[in-house]
């Protein structure tokens, strides 16, 4: 005697592993809804510019918004040119909003550049919104 149809325990079989997918109580999860599981790199987002024609002797970031003067122990790799103009260490603060900032750029005492940027962060990384990635300037500017 067979009292289940082939039919039946599939069926049976959809339900069970629906029922294993969803909370008991939906309302008691762990995870708030905008706390989605991210997966993010290891890696460490550092936003540069290069800057041609001539070695800069001081560098730094303006934040706009606060006037908060940012500057960074990280390598600058001079036969690049590459300075940084902002880090990972930013993520959280800007985590789904943009924010100004502006890259200043000096050989001695003159300021020869001087560029915006918009720059945002998801969960895992910051990334530019709009700003230049090289900058030429003139010897003797």
């Amino acid at each position: 005697m067979n009292f289940f149809t082939t039919k039946q325990v599939f069926v049976s079989l959809i339900g069970i592993l629906a029922a294993c997918d969803q909370p008991a109580n939906p309302e008691s999860s762990s995870l708030e809804p905008e706390q989605e599981e991210v997966i993010c790199t290891m890696q460490f987002v550092t936003l540069h510019v290069t800057v041609k024609g001539g070695p800069l002797s001081e560098y730094y970031t303006l934040r706009e918004g606060s006037d908060d003067t940012l500057t960074f122990t990280q390598e600058v790799y001079p036969d690049a040119a590459m300075y940084p103009v902002l880090d990972d260490s930013f993520k959280a603060a800007l985590k789904n909003t943009e924010e100004n900032f502006r890259f200043i750029g000096m050989i001695d005492d003159s300021v020869v550049v001087n560029e915006p940027y918009i720059i945002s962060a998801d969960a895992c990384h910051i990334m530019k919104v709009s700003g230049r990635d090289e900058v030429n300037i003139q010897p003797g500017n």
